[in-house]
């Protein structure tokens, strides 16, 4: 095994996002990094307008967005969207730790979003209220780190990109904080991740398809080792975690997304519906 530099995010992979947090309860008052604890969003996009057959411009490609719950002791959450007249919907309940929703699509803009504990009236004070600014053709993930009293959230880009025939594409996301630095490493694989600290988000790597033997191993855990079926032609996210109760670490797989024909790769979980969000339509 040779040793790998510690998984990084490049700057390309994070944007900027607008957070406000409310005093409810034991939600505090406090700056944060990045913007999003939440759940999956249905996401809004708008209806387009007749144009002559001769001038219809080519529509812009809609950006592509999941909310990813890596806080172990946050409690499960409903997220709502506002669309464009401000009216807020509720697009997503009880989403709880370890749960990543769908992918789903909306045109690129500036967005507001807001979360509330599972069950509480809609009218209620967010506990957590957040903004952010999306870009046409682009797949994010918003995801929540660490445990709630010093949480830690981001929004990260998936780099969708098709691997090389007969193999597949997997990033590490590291959202462990209770063990401390973990490495990350693959089978007689160069280390994925050395030392990578709670937030670690990795490049995506090609790696040959077939049965992948992902470690997980830190200082104050015991080493975990999962086995992953990867498929030619995928596009995948190991995510390692906190367990919940009891202390360690476990390792889960998201599958980002799956080619097509053409070779064209398709974001896992992107729906045909959509839902009313007060004056645009959540699709």
């Amino acid at each position: 095994m040779h040793d790998r530099p510690p998984a990084r995010r490049p700057d390309t992979d994070r944007r900027r996002l607008n957070v406000g947090r409310a005093v409810t309860g034991a939600y505090l008052c406090r700056p944060l990094r990045a913007v999003v604890v939440a759940s999956a969003l249905g996401l809004v996009s708008v209806g387009l307008g007749s144009a002559p057959a001769t001038a219809a411009p080519r529509p812009a490609p809609a950006s592509a967005i999941r909310v990813a719950h890596f806080s172990p002791d946050t409690p499960q959450m409903d997220v709502y969207a506002a669309g464009f007249d401000g009216t807020e919907s509720l697009v997503l309940p009880k989403l709880g730790f370890g749960q990543v929703s769908e992918y789903m699509s909306l045109p690129g803009g500036v967005y507001a979003f807001s979360m509330r504990p599972a069950g509480s009236p809609g009218t209620s004070e967010a506990a957590l209220r957040v903004s952010a600014e999306l870009a046409d053709g682009v797949t994010y993930t918003f995801a929540a780190f660490g445990r709630q009293d010093s949480l830690t959230t981001d929004l990260l880009t998936d780099d969708l990109s098709p691997p090389p025939a007969g193999q597949a594409r997997v990033r590490i996301i590291q959202g462990a904080g209770d063990s401390g630095p973990v490495d990350v490493s693959a089978g007689a694989s160069p280390l994925f991740a050395r030392g990578a600290r709670l937030g670690t988000v990795g490049a995506y790597t090609a790696v040959p398809a077939g049965s992948l033997e992902i470690t997980a191993s830190a200082d104050d855990a015991d080493d975990v080792v999962q086995r992953l079926d990867l498929a030619a032609g995928t596009v995948s996210s190991v995510v390692v975690l906190d367990q919940p109760t009891g202390g360690g670490l476990q390792v889960t797989r998201l599958t980002d997304a799956t080619g097509a024909v053409g070779g064209a790769m398709t974001p896992t979980g992107l729906p045909a519906g959509g839902v009313d969000t007060g004056g645009a339509r959540m699709a």
